[in-house]
């Protein structure tokens, strides 16, 4: 009886996540997505605000700098796959319950 629990919670699992996947990468990637929204509106202000635009592109390429060697260095326990895995479980719920109830994504 635990096995058969077991296995229905690692397929629920596994299908929340591939459903999750699944949908963010169906509104990233499509025609007018997250992706390219969001890289228009990056460029946009880039071209209308270049005294600000030059100097937070600057920081934001060095915090992501530090963040990534500190993380790389630092080791022990990390839990951002975790987190990961539950934020993927929680939007493929969103996605298959909009499935469910409209018929789309």
């Amino acid at each position: 009886m635990k096995q058969a629990y077991e296995y229905l919670v690692s397929l629920a699992t596994i299908t929340l996540v591939v459903a999750g996947i699944s949908g963010v990468s169906f509104h990233a990637f499509r025609d007018r997505g997250w992706i390219e929204l969001t890289l228009d509106r990056i460029w946009s202000f880039q071209l209308d605000h270049p005294m600000v635009a030059i100097p937070l592109t600057l920081a934001a390429a060095l915090a992501f700098h530090f963040w990534r060697n500190h993380h790389l260095t630092r080791g022990g326990v990390n839990r951002v796959p975790a987190l990961l895995i539950y934020c993927l479980m929680g939007a493929g719920a969103y996605f298959l319950g909009q499935f469910a109830l409209h018929g789309m994504l």
